[in-house]
């Protein structure tokens, strides 16, 4: 099965050829040219992280009240399963309640309709090596790399350290249309009407 990864496009550009004489000149010809996937932007990125995270953490606060309502035991308790991380300059620390829900809002809304709350206001959505939903297994591995300390300033590249270990991708919901229909097409390549000059 052909990767998103493996899809060629054949264009139209001016190659430079000399003529009878010795000119040179530009000819329209034919190439297949390897089609780089279009991902999420830094700025569509940074949106959709901003709003998940503000729900994540709304979230976290209103599970926290009511289980300080129904029974402070049970919430001190819960606050104080999980780990700090010292790291000199500032302590972080993990607690229950923020990896459940975090790893549950991800992990349900990702593996079930490929878009978070914040990919559905960005237009983007997560997808897999083959332009598919990814498998539950892929999520799993996306949504467990998000707790790696620093993860978040990995996304400052082209693909964040949960797109690179589950090998997902994050890309406009056009882009994901537009892969799914090449890799329908039985040659694994389609005709693009751009003219590019080549030398």
């Amino acid at each position: 099965m052909k990767k998103i990864t493996e899809i060629y496009i054949e264009k139209e550009y001016l190659k430079s050829e000399r003529d009878f004489y010795g000119n040179r000149i530009k000819v329209p010809t034919i190439g297949k040219f390897k089609r780089d996937v279009v991902l999420a932007g830094h700025w569509e990125r940074l949106g959709h992280y901003i709003i998940d995270f503000a729900i994540i953490f709304a979230v976290s606060i209103i599970i926290g009240i009511a289980l300080i309502l129904i029974s402070p035991k049970v919430f001190n308790f819960v606050v104080s399963v999980g780990f700090n991380l010292n790291l000199g300059f500032t302590n972080i620390k993990y607690d229950l309640i923020s990896y459940l829900i975090t790893f549950l809002y991800y992990f349900l809304l990702e593996s079930t309709i490929k878009r978070t709350i914040g990919k559905f206001a960005t237009q983007t959505v997560v997808i897999d090596e083959y332009g598919n939903t990814p498998s539950k297994d892929k999520i799993a591995i996306r949504t467990l790399a998000r707790f790696i300390p620093f993860e978040i300033f990995s996304c400052l590249g082209s693909r964040g350290w949960h797109d690179k270990l589950s090998n997902t991708f994050v890309v406009s919901k056009k882009e994901a249309e537009t892969l799914r229909s090449l890799l329908q097409d039985e040659n694994g390549y389609a005709v693009s009407d751009s003219l590019e000059l080549l030398d």
